[in-house]
């Protein structure tokens, strides 16, 4: 996605675009990709400008002259895109958790994985709209699966196990596997 597009693709769904703009989603979207002002992008245009950069290094933070740091910047960005997926989520009956962007305030310093965040933070502002408008649910990723899955694994008495029931019923890896290497791995046989 290219770092001046205002727009988030969106899927066909059931609601009509007509319902979905007068939503209180179809609100929150237009929030998040339209300036602020004359003088302050987009949250969604600040967070892919932030993307767009391979590296985030040390000269970044501190040695930008009348600018303000790209520390403050990322700071800021991580405050409202966390705020956009608190609101967005909430608008999702079906939701009871949210993507947290900046868990215990630890990513910061590690700028390489706060990028990988974003990037993750702005996916899951999409999904969150295909959810709402959407009349069926998404399959949750990883990050918003019920803690229990997790929980469940540690018990298992092998690694065996543990792949199994990961690839059946976590649905992010579910999908990511070839019928033919699923059914492999489910009946024990190399793929």
């Amino acid at each position: 996605m290219d770092a001046h597009t205002t727009e988030i693709p969106l899927p066909p769904t059931s609601m009509s675009l007509e319902d979905y703009s007068a939503s209180a989603m179809g609100s929150l979207q237009r929030e998040y990709i339209q300036p602020v002002g004359d003088d302050q992008p987009s949250t969604f245009s600040l967070v892919q400008c932030l993307l767009a950069r391979n590296k985030l290094a040390k000269s970044d933070i501190y040695d930008r002259g009348l600018a303000p740091p790209l520390l403050r910047d990322i700071e800021r960005e991580i405050g409202e895109l966390q705020s956009f997926l608190q609101s967005a989520a909430a608008l999702v009956p079906t939701r009871t958790t949210h993507f947290v962007v900046d868990p215990g305030e630890s990513c910061v310093p590690i700028l390489d994985i706060l990028r990988a965040r974003l990037q993750t933070g702005h996916r899951f502002f999409t999904k969150y709209i295909e959810e709402f408008k959407s009349s069926q649910s998404i399959p949750s990723s990883p990050v918003s699966t019920v803690l229990g899955i997790h929980e469940q694994l540690q018990v298992l008495p092998n690694v065996d196990k543990c792949m199994r029931m990961i690839m059946q019923d976590i649905p992010r890896h579910a999908q990511a596997l070839t019928g033919e290497k699923r059914s492999a791995l489910m009946q024990g046989r190399p793929s």
